[in-house]
């Protein structure tokens, strides 16, 4: 879904068909044209193949037509299901047509190609599909390789979006909107002295208007990010200036503004007029012991967040286990439990981050049920007033080295996290490493209020208190002796009275 992008009836934004070929006719000094070149043996065949299915009206006469020239007198062919006209093909532009009917029960467009009935090149354009009356609307718009873009928005992904916010509206979800096409405005922001660069951040305010008048009304739209990873060593600071007071001065609900980049770009997370700071970051075999524990690196990325976006909300945007050519990792699938997947989320709500890394893939969660690892978080966070009242990210020490304890710090209120590092992700699926229990593990708190606190034991997988009890702190250190667990397991510390 992609609200403006370069996806036609030719290719996607993400793979562009080398069928687009300069037009022959346009003058040197004019708009640049393209039209669709054919070219091979005899049967060679491009598909018409629109991003979203054409929908038809049944007993309904249609006309198919498109304009087709050739330098060696090639013959093409119009295929549509059964049905074809063929044309023999010379110098001038010449056009063949298709005229249907479409039968009672007929609601959707068959499959189109153009095929070479003889070995050749062929030029073509004016690819299209009407009803067979006078001012019909085109129905191949997408096969228009000169149409505006960017300036162009996909009306039927807009639709899809309505449904999607409407979704978010019912469920109670928060939708973060990445809007901007990368690959549509990368090209042009090199230099911010350019013509070129300022086009592009004035369709980008065109963009962004459009995305407030239609989708600004709803409380469950919480974010606009403008792109998703960006070259992070393009001049991009005056476009997000620009379009960022934009987006200010016509947005009533004054959302966030955010975007991202495909490594870490601490300028961005600086940028006065980035509200939100993103990282994507994944666990890959190239990078060797410092990518084998989860924990170690969403902790060492909600620190880059917190350096270099301070007082801002941070978020581990992208996360998860990765080939090392950025695909899914076999890996995951062996996970059975998702034990990485959960390690994950506590790391990152114990991070200081304004959320829980968010996994790249959804599909194989949902494959997987990965859902059921986020009643747990959310159980044991339900009664804290984040965002009422001001925490700060710990990360106490621990008896010894293969544990991690990480935690938040409010007024009165300390939450903590304690894994078993030998848990991780490879100790658990590459070294196939069996869990052991924990005992006598210690957790050494600092700057604790004296007085009386109540210390509950979670079960991270439940999500539910196993032990409570009061205790009374005094001095400089608070040691806590954690239960037998294995793999992780949570606590909560609430302040009840001072020592007296």
């Amino acid at each position: 879904m992609a609200i403006e992008a370069e996806k036609s009836a030719w290719g996607r934004s993400w793979s562009q068909t080398r069928n687009l070929v300069p037009h022959p006719d346009q003058a040197a000094d004019a708009i640049r044209r393209q039209c669709v070149r054919l070219a091979g043996k005899a049967g060679q065949a491009i598909p018409v193949d629109p991003s979203h299915p054409v929908a038809l009206r049944p007993d309904t006469a249609y006309l198919l037509s498109a304009r087709i020239r050739s330098d060696n007198g090639a013959t093409v062919r119009v295929e549509l299901g059964g049905k074809s006209a063929v044309l023999d093909a010379d110098r001038s532009w010449k056009t063949v047509s298709l005229r249907f009917v479409t039968g009672p029960n007929d609601r959707w467009l068959e499959r189109i190609r153009l095929v070479l009935g003889s070995e050749g090149e062929a030029l073509i354009e004016s690819v299209s599909l009407r009803e067979d009356r006078p001012h019909s609307a085109e129905l191949l718009w997408e096969a228009d390789p000169n149409r505006a873009m960017p300036g162009t928005y996909n009306l039927l992904d807009a639709a899809m979006l309505d449904r999607l916010v409407e979704a978010a509206e019912r469920e109670g979800i928060y939708l973060q909107l990445c809007v901007i096409t990368r690959d549509l405005y990368m090209k042009h922001l090199k230099d911010p002295q350019s013509d070129a660069y300022k086009r592009a951040v004035e369709h980008a305010k065109n963009l962004m208007r459009y995305c407030v008048a239609r989708w600004g009304y709803s409380t469950h739209v919480a974010a606009w990010e403008y792109f998703n990873e960006i070259d992070p060593g393009l001049p991009t600071d005056a476009f997000y200036q620009q379009v960022g007071e934009f987006v200010a001065s016509i947005d009533p609900f004054a959302r966030c503004r955010t975007t991202s980049t495909w490594h870490p770009s601490a300028r961005d997370c600086k940028h006065p007029a980035i509200d939100i700071g993103q990282v994507h970051h994944y666990l890959r075999p190239a990078l060797g012991e410092s990518g084998y524990d989860e924990s170690a690196a969403v902790a060492h990325w909600a620190r880059f967040l917190r350096e270099h976006g301070a007082r801002k909300p941070g978020l581990i945007a992208e996360f998860g286990l990765a080939d090392d050519k950025w695909g899914l990792s076999p890996l995951m699938k062996e996970d059975e439990r998702l034990d990485h997947f959960h390690n994950a989320l506590w790391a990152s709500a114990m991070s200081g981050t304004a959320g829980t890394a968010l996994f790249w893939w959804w599909e194989q969660l949902d494959r997987q049920d990965g859902y059921q690892h986020y009643k747990p978080l959310a159980a044991f966070m339900a009664s804290e007033p984040l965002g009422i009242e001001p925490v700060s990210p710990i990360q106490p020490s621990a008896s010894a080295p293969r544990f991690r304890a990480m935690g938040l710090r409010g007024t009165g209120r300390v939450l903590l996290w304690l894994f078993d590092t030998d848990t991780n992700w490879h100790r658990s699926l590459v070294e196939k490493k069996p869990p052991e229990r924990a005992t006598d593990v210690e957790i050494r708190l600092t700057g604790l209020t004296a007085g009386k606190w109540k210390l509950q034991w979670w079960d991270t997988r439940s999500g539910k208190p196993f032990a409570e009890r009061t205790i009374s702190v005094s001095g400089h250190e608070t040691v806590l002796t954690a239960p037998v667990f294995e793999r992780d397991l949570a606590a909560k510390l609430t302040y009840i009275a001072d020592a007296n």
